[in-house]
């Protein structure tokens, strides 16, 4: 016997059966997908800073520039205020007014040889 439940809804209990798993599987994920993240598709030159910050806030290198030195980023829960700081696949990123993201796989490079990295949002 199962349970789940969210603050706010009531439980849910179930049986899972071999005829069944499959199913429960699909609802269990389409539940943590609803709940957590989501999935934004970014392409970026290089790993630097400024060039993710730019790219999931959709601001101009500039901007993502000044709110670097500002201090509204940080990677891992560490404000980071130099802007050539290179970002890693897990890192945390939070950037102050625009939400908490985790950079996630590079899928493959773009036609105008950019990577293509998905970044989760937290919802």
């Amino acid at each position: 016997l199962q349970s789940i439940g969210r603050e706010g809804y009531k439980d849910i209990s179930f049986t899972v059966t071999e005829e069944n798993a499959q199913k429960v599987e699909e609802i269990l994920m389409a539940e943590k997908d609803y709940l957590g993240f989501e999935e934004i598709k970014i392409s970026i030159n290089s790993n630097r800073l400024d060039n993710f910050v730019s790219e999931i806030a959709k601001v101009s290198r500039k901007r993502a520039t000044e709110l670097i030195e500002k201090e509204f980023v940080s990677i891992n829960c560490k404000i980071e205020s130099k802007q050539t700081k290179q970002v890693n696949q897990g890192d945390i990123l939070i950037i102050r007014g625009y939400g908490k993201f985790i950079i996630g796989e590079s899928l493959n490079i773009n036609k105008k040889g950019k990577q293509i990295i998905i970044v989760k949002k937290y919802k």
